[in-house]
């Protein structure tokens, strides 16, 4: 299954298996690379510690659900210098340590519930495949970086005036 691996963009995996469950896809994949670099020091290691699954959702196939089981490794470090013993396999381009959401489906998350806020990208969401909880959306809103704005060129004397308190202003009226 080499091109399904290309078509569904799992770059650097081989899918092993594929489950069609009712609404959801389950994709079942392995890391092509014998070895991984250690996150500390660098160094190669191809000795295996131990496997274990990780399971991801990722965007949907369609109308269905798509979950990846990706079954990953970890290495013991090689390097007697290095202060790790031993080490996951990272997916820094796939999903970050400890997510639960690929990279693309947190940014598509992310892209509606910028357009849509909490409350209404929950209600819409579900019916694009990518459903969550009001409370996951305004996380992804928070996680979103600011946008660059341009220094301002001219400032103006009101930018720079402390606002009068309402009684004092009241008793100058």
């Amino acid at each position: 299954m080499p091109m399904l691996a290309q078509l569904l963009d799992l770059p650097g995996f081989h899918v092993d298996h594929l489950t069609i469950d009712g609404q959801q896809i389950t994709i079942t994949a392995s890391p092509e690379a014998p070895s991984a670099p250690c996150p500390s020091c660098g160094t190669l290691s191809s000795r295996i510690h131990c496997t274990y699954t990780r399971f991801l959702r990722d965007l949907p196939w369609g109308s269905r659900m798509l979950q990846l089981s990706l079954s990953l490794r970890r290495f013991r470090c090689r390097a007697e210098h290095c202060p790790r013993q031993t080490f996951v396999e990272r997916l820094p381009d796939f999903a970050p340590s400890y997510a639960r959401t690929t990279t693309r489906f947190h940014q598509r998350q992310q892209r509606l519930g910028l357009a849509l806020g909490g409350e209404g990208g929950a209600r819409t969401l579900p019916q694009v495949g990518l459903g969550t909880s009001p409370d996951t959306i305004l996380r992804r809103i928070r996680s979103a970086p600011l946008p660059i704005a341009p220094a301002p060129r001219v400032v103006g004397v009101d930018d720079w005036v402390r606002p009068v308190p309402s009684k004092q202003a009241a008793a100058w009226g």
